[in-house]
């Protein structure tokens, strides 16, 4: 099973904007996608499985129930997901969206992922920075607010939260300049 242009592009926009780790968007099912084409609001993604990627040659990946730490999460749809997926989730009625017979090899993900970042100029590399990057994003764009970031995420440690979230310390600077202002007044 290889993955190509169209379908790297539905993976990296799946798992950036919904922050998943790269096991948890390869593994994600056509059923797992609940959208809700009268209230976009109510659309859901359940991630119920995770791919365990073999790194050794003699051993094969395979999917394991839940995420990282076995539980199941569900995720509101993130607008950028629910629009990009609206025309095209159809096609895959009933399947996984990224594995076909096999699961793809992780390296090849890897490599695809490195070379679309330097062909954008962009400095980095592998698949995790896209899941970084979308925590980073979940949690400032709640404000900040680590409880509704961490159901989005489906992280029960806030310093697990604080490590993806790079504004943190800047909206803990604004937050207490806001309180001297106060203050002052």
């Amino acid at each position: 099973s290889i993955l190509y242009g169209e379908k790297y592009t539905m993976l990296a926009i799946i798992q950036y904007y919904q922050a998943l780790r790269i096991s948890e968007a390869i593994a994600v099912h056509y059923n797992d996608f609940k959208l809700d084409y009268q209230n976009p609001f109510n659309s859901s993604l359940t991630i119920q499985r995770s791919v365990v990627f073999s790194h050794r040659t003699d051993k094969e990946s395979y999917l394991q129930d839940g995420f990282k730490n076995g539980d199941i999460k569900v995720q509101p749809v993130i607008p950028q997901v629910y629009f990009y997926l609206k025309d095209r989730l159809d096609k895959y009625t009933d399947q996984y969206l990224f594995i076909e017979d096999k699961i793809p090899e992780f390296y090849k993900i890897k490599n695809a992922y490195t070379k679309a970042f330097r062909r954008a100029g962009l400095p980095y590399s592998s698949t995790h920075i896209l899941r970084h990057g979308g925590c980073s994003r979940l949690f400032n764009i709640s404000g900040g607010n680590i409880i509704i970031a961490s159901q989005i995420l489906g992280n029960t440690q806030q310093e697990t939260i604080k490590t993806y979230a790079h504004g943190y310390n800047n909206s803990l600077k604004n937050f207490t300049n806001i309180l001297w202002d106060k203050l002052e007044k």
